[in-house]
């Protein structure tokens, strides 16, 4: 059995020479290609080097076995491509060991699909592999900060090895997405895996091993028939198609901006089974985005607004509660609904009343005027102008943030208190309530014992 390992940046080569990569085990042999060659010759430039005759070795690229007379230009490889060799024993039988290629090491820009040219009527090929301007498969790579092409890779479900062998072709995004759908062998000796686990590597970059993958982003496809963008009528290649009935193309420019202007007013829907997601602009049913990674076009920053987002409004259709301190806003979901007094034990451990959001207090919650709220008699109207009353409005509303930050309000009267020094026995200099800086509960044997110097 022959393994694959990791490589770095190769010279660049002359002409058209196209650098690959053999490996035996621990041994690993490269070989500058012409593409016009056939695998017979490749055998006969690494056998030597591996120890072995040409007719001992057969050359395995992503659970596919190269056949002798195929030309290497028609073999989907890129430079500095990894393959896997497997040797076996020459006799007038077939042999059955097949060894599934672990890793592919595509550098300059290869982006051709795996499984070689896949079937016209199948979900993936949505172009032909051979001749075209690159892979349908796209991802986002987290090191390119970008969505990339994708090449598409193969392992056993159970011992995450490369060396398998699928029985057939992936031939649908439910093949590769969902488990236990493409069987295949495992030709590892102590594993006995039947079943195919495939991923995505980006192929924009030098992937450096197993663990540097991406996700796919199945709804970014090719547009060969040059299908006009929803928005701006524009033909662009790749696009992103929803799901709905009529298959309404955007293109990613557009997207991103529904996605960024949805998200800025919090238009999102929450569906009971997909989560935090958007729909085809056009309104149309059953097209909401199933895989959240396609809002990572948006960028970092906009994504995770996105995911914070979605938190909130999980939490607050579960009947939980946001803490209400200023940089903190955890979500809490409540186990015992009936209970008003909430702490933030996860977060900034600030203790508040459920039904105001104000401190912990004793007694009925007092009903106070916000500034966020539009005062009886005020205008309706989104239009807004500076005035010296609004900015004095916005520095006040600054100490204000800044008091809740630093302070905790006396549960019985409700006066900002600031702990300066000391144990957490606090007395209210305004009503004498003696009380807890942790519990925000009146003071007690089991706060002296538990935290009464912390």
């Amino acid at each position: 059995m022959l393994g694959l390992g990791s490589f770095g940046n190769s010279n660049v080569l002359d002409g058209n020479k196209l650098r690959v990569f053999v490996k035996q085990g621990d041994q690993t042999v490269s070989a500058d290609l012409d593409p016009s060659w056939n695998l017979r010759k490749i055998k006969s430039i690494v056998a030597p080097k591996l120890d072995c005759k040409p007719a001992e070795l057969k050359i395995i690229f992503a659970g596919k076995e190269l056949k002798d007379e195929m030309v290497i230009q028609n073999c989907n490889l890129g430079q500095n491509s990894c393959l896997f060799a497997v040797r076996v024993q020459v006799s007038s039988k077939k042999s059955t060991v097949i060894e599934s290629i672990e890793e592919d090491e595509d550098v300059e820009g290869s982006s051709k699909e795996v499984f070689g040219d896949p079937a016209e009527d199948s979900e993936l090929a949505e172009v032909p592999v051979v001749g075209t301007q690159g892979s349908h498969y796209f991802v986002y790579c987290n090191s390119c900060e970008s969505f990339q092409e994708g090449k598409l890779r193969v392992r056993c479900d159970k011992c995450l090895s490369g060396a398998f062998c699928v029985l057939r072709d992936p031939e649908s995004w439910d093949d590769v997405t969902n488990p236990k759908q493409v069987p295949g062998s495992c030709e590892n000796s102590d594993c006995v895996g039947s079943y195919a686990q495939f991923y995505f590597k980006c192929a924009g970059h030098i992937t450096t091993g197993e663990d540097d993958t991406a996700p796919p982003l199945a709804l970014i496809k090719r547009n060969p028939d040059s299908v006009p963008c929803l928005a701006c009528g524009d033909s662009k290649d790749p696009v992103l198609i929803f799901e709905c009935a009529s298959q309404h193309v955007t293109c990613i420019d557009c997207f991103s901006q529904y996605v960024l202007v949805k998200l800025n007013e919090r238009q999102f829907s929450q569906d009971p089974e997909i989560g935090y997601t958007l729909g085809c602009p056009a309104l149309c049913k059953k097209s909401l985005i199933k895989d959240c990674h396609h809002f990572k076009l948006v960028g970092k920053y906009q994504y995770d607004r996105f995911q914070r987002f979605a938190t909130e409004e999980y939490v607050l259709k579960n009947g939980g509660v946001l803490c209400p301190q200023p940089d903190c806003g955890m979500g809490i979901l409540l186990v015992d609904v009936g209970c008003n007094k909430i702490a933030c034990l996860h977060g900034c451990g600030y203790v508040f009343c459920r039904l105001c959001l104000e401190g912990w207090h004793v007694g009925d919650c007092r009903q106070e005027s916000s500034s966020s709220q539009q005062q009886p008699g005020a205008s309706s109207s989104h239009t807004y102008s500076i005035t010296a009353d609004r900015a004095a409005q916005a520095q006040y509303d600054d100490s204000r943030r800044a008091v809740r930050l630093t302070t905790k309000p006396c549960p019985s009267c409700r006066v900002p208190t600031e702990r300066a020094a000391g144990c957490y026995h606090m007395t209210c200099t305004k009503c004498q309530f003696d009380w807890c800086w942790i519990c925000q509960v009146k003071w007690n044997r089991e706060c002296q014992g538990n935290h009464w110097f912390g």
